[in-house]
């Protein structure tokens, strides 16, 4: 498998982040989380052009990077990984 592009990598670690099943951003909403991954995106748009882009990106775990609940519930985070 190639590398994955700045795009691809962005946008495998927001999902990754946001739809982590055991923690949340505490004071933060996923909508202030999207806000400010859109600014991120618009400021870096020669590296980073969208928020859905996921080829050759894989959560931890060899799991194939999506946007959807079932691909992040696969993947290992800190939580299940550690205990």
């Amino acid at each position: 498998m190639s590398a994955p592009s700045a795009t691809a990598t962005f946008n495998g670690f927001y999902e990754y982040v946001t739809r982590n099943p055991f923690k949340t951003f505490g004071g933060m909403t996923k909508d202030d989380f999207d806000n400010m991954a859109d600014l991120y995106v618009a400021e870096n748009s020669d590296g980073v052009t969208d928020r859905t882009t996921f080829t050759n990106a894989e959560f931890p775990g060899t799991i194939t990077a999506a946007a959807t609940q079932a691909a992040a519930d696969q993947a290992t985070y800190p939580e299940t990984h550690l205990s």
